[in-house]
């Protein structure tokens, strides 16, 4: 079974930050980071509101931003966050083994967030706001978490707790987004850090695709992303009905041999019927209408 990564499943890393206890003078950073196309602004959260953005190194030719940021007083040290495509750039650097943590003073990896964009198919049976709705109402009757549904976005969770749930409303799509913090963060960031980046990117993905599964069942058409990626051992038959699967000769009683007819004339009428063709990843499979 070949190892998941972000690539294969089609997750983008959305956010990524590191607290730096004790830091106070992020500037080495800033000038370090500037070599690689960013940008950096400091964000004195605790002073204003809303806050303002100092600059702290600019080049007019860089195209992506970090920000440093002072939580409040509670807290002595400094976040420095990458959000978006800038998140999504940083993580290719970290890929590519171009960013030297050494050069950071000691860090914590805060908080990262990835996410899933499911493209709105003509086959899709039900409405955005429908799916929200009922996601809704089975969630709440089942687990004993937060959950809201405002206008089309639908969080799960506590935006404080470790796993943070958001599913909304794109062009083309639905993206399934977690925000992952705390003591659930932690426990990838020793092989992030050491460049171990596809056992980062297969135990994440593991985790994201659990996560979900923990909550929202399969059964809806906007799902059908992450009932194909937990199908078992993660294997695509190319033919899931081939005469290997349906030995007559392995038929032992007369009730298996009544089954087995049974369900020949079951596949008979569904031939019979009006169908399309609907593709899950390399798989083609037949709809009834």
């Amino acid at each position: 079974m070949n190892q998941l990564t972000f690539q294969s499943e089609q997750f983008v890393v959305d956010w990524i930050s590191f607290n730096a206890k004790g830091l106070e003078n992020p500037e080495p950073i800033a000038k370090y980071l500037l070599g690689f196309g960013f940008n950096s602004f400091l964000l004195n959260s605790c002073q204003e509101v809303p806050p303002r953005e100092e600059i702290l190194y600019n080049d007019p030719k860089n195209k992506f931003k970090v920000t440093f940021s002072r939580p409040g007083e509670y807290w002595n040290g400094t976040i420095i966050s990458f959000s978006g495509l800038n998140a999504t750039y940083f993580y290719q650097l970290i890929q590519q083994k171009s960013i030297d943590f050494s050069f950071f003073p000691p860090i914590l990896l805060g908080r990262l967030d990835l996410y899933y964009f499911r493209k709105t198919k003509p086959t899709d049976n039900i409405s955005i706001k429908e799916f929200f709705e009922s996601c809704y109402r089975k969630i709440r009757q089942k687990k004993h978490i937060q959950i809201s549904v405002e206008s089309l976005i639908l969080t799960i969770g506590n935006r404080k707790s470790s796993k943070y749930f958001r599913i909304y409303k794109k062009k083309g799509g639905l993206r399934f987004e977690l925000e992952i913090k705390k003591t659930s963060v932690k426990s990838f960031q020793d092989l992030l850090f050491s460049g171990q980046t596809q056992q980062f990117e297969a135990e994440l993905s593991d985790y994201f695709l659990e996560s979900f599964a923990q909550i929202f069942p399969f059964s809806y058409c906007y799902m059908d992303w992450l009932a194909v990626r937990l199908r078992p051992n993660n294997i695509t038959l190319r033919n899931p009905l081939v005469s290997e699967y349906i030995q007559v000769d392995n038929l032992i009683s007369v009730g298996d041999k009544k089954h087995f007819f049974l369900l020949l004339q079951l596949l008979s009428f569904f031939q019979s019927l009006e169908t399309y063709e609907e593709f899950l990843i390399d798989q083609s499979y037949f709809i009834l209408f």
